[in-house]
């Protein structure tokens, strides 16, 4: 039997008559914009295609096209703005 749980549910239903516990709302993190640490200059574009599920290289071309397409330069200044306030993605610690 599947349970549809709306959204403003609370984060755990009990069934009614035995108190079980039937559905436990799982948090998870949100999704935070962050540079690709697969980069080919700062990892802007890389970071952009993986927070919105595109692949990299397609979102590449499609950022080296915005950029000619804008005269360059503004695609270029935009383009290391961006690369200057987004945070790195953390890296895995090794022990």
């Amino acid at each position: 039997m599947r349970v549809r749980v709306p959204s403003s549910a609370p984060a755990i239903i009990r069934s009614p008559k035995t108190n079980q516990k039937i559905y436990e709302k799982q948090k998870t993190p949100p999704q935070q914009l962050t540079l690709s640490t697969d980069k080919k200059v700062l990892g802007v574009v890389g970071g952009i295609a993986k927070y919105f599920g595109f692949d990299k290289a397609l979102a590449r071309i499609i950022a080296a096209i915005l950029v000619i397409m804008s005269g360059i330069v503004p695609g270029v200044l935009v383009y290391l703005i961006i690369g200057a306030v987004i945070k790195p993605e953390a890296k895995p610690r090794v022990r």
